[in-house]
């Protein structure tokens, strides 16, 4: 009798078990980027659907060739193709990149970024709201607002979007060395404020707001003229801004920070790349304020002097679970940089990271977003990748996503023929034939349970090695191993 063997490792670990694989967003003969910093550059609604935005370097637009696009995800109907989101400005000569997404509890999406005549697309600070429809990318505003109010001269940069559940919309940006805040209330854009940040250099502000309506702002700098980077933070309630408070402050170099809001309990959460006392390698850093003050930090990378590892971000889904996404070396693979992850738990308790990728190529600059609609405790991150020979955005989700186009391919030997999301084992349709002669069994190979084409119910099952076994299915035997997790 033929069969075909499936392994299933169950491990009581990190959420990793649901990441499904990749799918590449863009296929150009130019290079698309995510970034600038820590920005959010992917959202998701209200009603599920998928927001990404990047910003390519098209040379074939003579007149700039910076542009910002978007694509978003339904659903039922799987990915739209890209659109051109600065394409008004383009037509009066402006090079756009480095945008941002917010989205509000309405299901409205918020873009920012920035742009000028010259690819240095500093010059103004620009605004786009969609109210999503129910196909295609349609729903954005046909022209940008202007938010910066400074001449062009004055250069912006990392434009970051958050909004708060009064309906409020808030905007900070980077003007020279001075962080500006600017506020949507009422229908009407306040005047846009210096944040009195006390750093006599600020950089890389981060902006999101509570679900208690305050704002909570970080950002990296500098005390004097010299010396190195640390973290600072200062919270808005009401209209007025908190004292400083240093977020980082021993070690050399604190930098890039990511910032989060945990829903259940207002408490503000930051990331960010550190470097320790000694040796080169950056580590990725957590530390989250009660009430009474900073909690001690937590090192969610491993603590090695020779696998470095660069900026990410964090996000909290509905649950209360922060999930950390960053690239960066490991043991398994000390070259190249892979994305990395890692899930705390609403105890408190982070698991160990693991590595989203496994390929060629460099990857950098990755985004992730909480998860919307029916789908509220999914996760989903986007990133740049070279792994093509040019830079292009990809995407990983925790969803089981249908991919319109450019899902990349995985080997014939790399096909998951099952798999488990959320505690149900589910197998693909067809594997062996109307599925009567698919069991599950144990590491000594005692039948657990009868198993079903489609989903199974495996929550019941402790940690541990099971296979799941075809019998005459009619095709060639084959073994295929799985890494699955539980809850932490």
């Amino acid at each position: 009798m033929r069969c075909v063997i499936i392994v299933l490792v169950m491990v009581a670990s990190a959420l990793t078990f649901g990441w499904q694989p990749e799918v590449r967003l863009t296929n150009n003969s130019y290079p698309d980027y995510s970034y600038q910093g820590t920005q959010r550059r992917i959202v998701a609604d209200t009603e599920g659907r998928v927001h990404v935005v990047w910003f390519a370097m098209n040379p074939q637009i003579s007149t700039a060739r910076l542009q910002v696009y978007y694509r978003r995800w339904y659903p039922e109907q799987g990915w739209t193709r890209d659109t051109m989101l600065s394409e008004d400005l383009l037509l009066m000569g402006t090079n756009s990149a480095f945008p941002s997404l917010a989205v509000d509890s309405a299901g409205a999406v918020y873009a920012v970024w920035t742009g000028a005549s010259n690819e240095n697309a500093g010059a103004t600070v620009y605004l786009k709201r969609c109210i999503p429809t129910s196909s295609g990318n349609d729903g954005w505003e046909h022209l940008a607002q202007v938010l910066s109010v400074s001449p062009p001269t004055v250069q912006k940069d990392c434009p970051t979007v958050t909004t708060t559940p009064d309906g409020h919309v808030h905007v900070a940006w980077l003007e020279g060395t001075d962080v500006i805040y600017r506020e949507w209330v009422d229908s009407t854009w306040e005047e846009p404020v210096r944040v009195p940040t006390g750093s006599f250099v600020a950089s890389h502000p981060v902006i999101a707001g509570g679900r208690d309506n305050r704002v909570h702002l970080a950002w990296y700098g500098r005390e004097g003229q010299t010396g190195y980077y640390r973290i600072f933070y200062k919270v808005r309630s009401g209209t007025n801004w908190s004292a400083t408070e240093a977020v980082a402050s021993t070690g050399r170099h604190q930098m890039y920070p990511s910032l989060a809001v945990n829903p259940l309990t207002n408490a503000p959460h930051v990331i960010w790349q550190a470097f320790p006392g000694t040796g080169t390698a950056g580590r990725i850093v957590h530390r989250w304020r009660s009430e009474s003050g900073w909690r001690p930090a937590d090192t969610l990378s491993e603590r090695s002097d020779t696998q470095g590892q660069d900026f990410g971000q964090l996000v909290f889904t509905a649950d209360g679970r922060g999930h950390a996404v960053w690239t960066g070396y490991s043991a398994t693979a000390p070259t190249p940089a892979q994305v990395r992850y890692c899930e705390r738990s609403v105890a408190g308790t982070w698991s160990a990271p693991v590595n989203l990728t496994d390929t060629t190529g460099a990857r950098e600059w990755p985004s992730v977003a909480a998860g919307g609609g029916a789908a509220p405790d999914e996760v989903h991150a986007v990133w740049t990748d070279y792994r093509d020979g040019n830079a292009e955005i990809y995407f990983i989700s925790t969803s089981i996503f249908a991919a319109v186009e450019e899902r990349r391919p995985r080997a014939a030997q790399e096909a998951m023929e099952a798999t488990i999301v959320r505690g149900v084992l589910n197998l693909r349709p067809g594997m062996s034939g109307d599925g009567s002669g698919a069991v599950l069994l144990d590491a000594s190979g005692r039948k657990v349970m009868s198993l079903q084409p489609g989903a199974n119910d495996v929550r019941s099952l402790a940690p541990g090695l099971y296979f799941v076994r075809f019998a005459d299915c009619g095709r060639p035997t084959a073994g295929i191993k799985v890494v699955v997790a539980g809850r932490s």
